[in-house]
């Protein structure tokens, strides 16, 4: 009997302690609304959890917590929270959540889901090979435009027809990457199975999913909540790659062209020489850095393309006010280059605006701390999971007049120069900014360019009007739409 009562008495010694900590650690956090047990705010978060969280700001602040699925975060609900975290407190705020998926696919050897000190030297080395090969720069301009004269001559096919747009530029802009990351192309064959099966990865790989909130949930008939598809599609882009990486084992002291892949197993063999203090590398974390350039690359510059085109045809003012300044400035006797995208003002800014306007990626990446931290007189505790709300920057009104109206003119000055706040963030901002950032400005300023240049493109007519509504993913896609091409002149 008084083995009993002293069981109960430490059960329940415990359990107090236990709410009293956790009530005073929930206290000293952001404030935010209040959900079911285990779920959550989840069955509230809505089909465009951006909205909903921005929805959630009038009533928490620019800081807000949030239960989902049973996990706690913090949601940065605006520049000023976002600049005190991921700016001025980046280091604390470097770190990547564990997220069920992803750690399936990836192992948390790539680089844009990982954290800690592999993932640091491995951002690093990534950089170091990109820059080697050209990514960024000028000297890569040739590898871009390849695939945009076979898209202009595709493009010349439709002169006065209807052309569904939304796989028109995954093919170029894979190849591009391509090209420079493994020296040869993906056959079509290839390119068709994964474009439709990163199609359903994107939408399927969000943060939210609900299998990485609840994993027990990817049992649950007939695919897990679409968790068997992602492995699935995981273990063909494995297969796809592993035969390249080892004909470059094989042959790569024995070429010339030096792609990503050869300067990558260079840092490989070197690090091996290194002390044992030096974080371990190999071909799984080569794996790693090949997937992020696939989903993200590829994914990303595809689908601002496809946001590109519809807005010039809802916007056509502004086409025809990009194509005066592509006339004026390089003619129609030669394409226009990088060189000329300095004085290409008007198209910059309108891909500028085409970025904040669309919210390509709302909610980033979520982040993780990595050490206790004090913002804003909250106390925000190690390995909180962080979501930088993206969205909530480009509609603020008091960052931008009229948020909701799509105008380029609001990055221009006065004297009609490129004028960049250092709000506008699409890409992410911080430890944690997107490494392709320039690599897919160049690849849009020049397809967008050359493209303007030789065709008009137009709502098809006797057909419904497409809107800018957008698929739910982690990139939030245009629906499919069409487009009528006619050539601007006649040979």
């Amino acid at each position: 009997m008084i083995n009993s009562e002293l069981l109960i008495l430490i059960i329940s010694t415990f359990l107090i302690v236990f709410s009293i900590r956790y009530v005073i650690r929930i206290w000293q956090l952001p404030p935010g609304p209040w959900g079911l047990p285990l779920i959550g705010y989840l069955p509230w978060i809505g089909r465009k959890p951006c909205v909903t969280f921005l929805g959630l700001k009038k009533k928490y602040g620019n800081l807000i917590t949030v239960n989902l699925g049973g996990i706690t975060m913090l949601v940065l609900n605006d520049w000023n929270a976002i600049k005190a975290t991921l700016i001025d407190r980046k280091h604390h705020f470097s770190g990547r959540p564990n997220a069920y998926i992803s750690d399936t696919i990836t192992g948390r050897k790539d680089m844009a889901l990982s954290d800690g000190p592999v993932c640091l030297q491995q951002r690093k080395i990534m950089v170091n090979c990109m820059r080697k090969i050209g990514l960024g720069k000028k000297s890569m301009e040739d590898s871009i435009m390849e695939p945009i004269h076979e898209l202009i001559d595709i493009l010349s096919n439709y002169n006065n027809k209807n052309m569904e747009m939304t796989t028109i530029f995954l093919k170029p802009t894979q190849q591009i990457l391509w090209k420079l990351v493994s020296g040869h192309k993906l056959k079509d064959e290839d390119l068709e199975k994964f474009s439709n099966e990163l199609d359903y990865f994107m939408k399927t790989c969000r943060p939210h999913h609900p299998v990485n909130m609840m994993p027990i949930l990817r049992y649950i008939p007939p695919n897990g909540f679409g968790y068997k598809v992602v492995v699935n599609f995981s273990k063909s882009v494995r297969n796809y790659l592993q035969p390249i990486i080892q004909q470059h084992l094989i042959e790569r002291n024995k070429s010339t062209d030096r792609d990503f892949i050869d300067l990558y197993l260079d840092q490989i063999e070197e690090m091996s020489k290194t002390s044992a203090s030096c974080p371990p590398y190999d071909v799984e974390h080569l794996m790693g850095s090949l997937w992020d350039i696939f989903i993200a690359g590829t994914e990303t510059s595809n689908t601002l393309s496809r946001w590109t085109f519809l807005y010039m045809a809802i916007f056509p003012q502004v086409q025809q006010k990009i194509q005066t300044e592509i006339d004026l400035i390089v003619g129609e006797n030669r394409i226009p280059t990088l060189d000329d995208m300095p004085q290409l003002r008007y198209l910059q800014a309108t891909i500028m605006e085409i970025c904040r306007h669309s919210s390509l990626v709302p909610l980033s990446l979520p982040h993780r701390t990595i050490a206790p931290v004090e913002v804003c007189g909250f106390k925000i505790p190690a390995k909180m999971t962080v979501i930088p709300n993206i969205y909530s920057v480009n509609y603020d009104t008091n960052l931008w007049k009229n948020p909701h109206e799509f105008d380029p003119k609001r990055f221009l000055d006065k004297d009609n120069n490129i004028k960049c706040p250092p709000h506008f963030i699409p890409f992410s901002v911080g430890s944690r900014m997107c490494i392709g950032e320039s690599v897919a400005e160049m690849e849009i300023r020049l397809i967008l360019g050359c493209l303007l240049q030789k065709f008009n493109f137009s709502l098809p007519k006797g057909q419904p009007e497409p809107t800018l509504e957008a698929v739910v993913g982690v990139v939030y896609k245009p629906l499919p739409y069409s487009l009528h091409i006619t050539k601007r002149f006649v040979n």
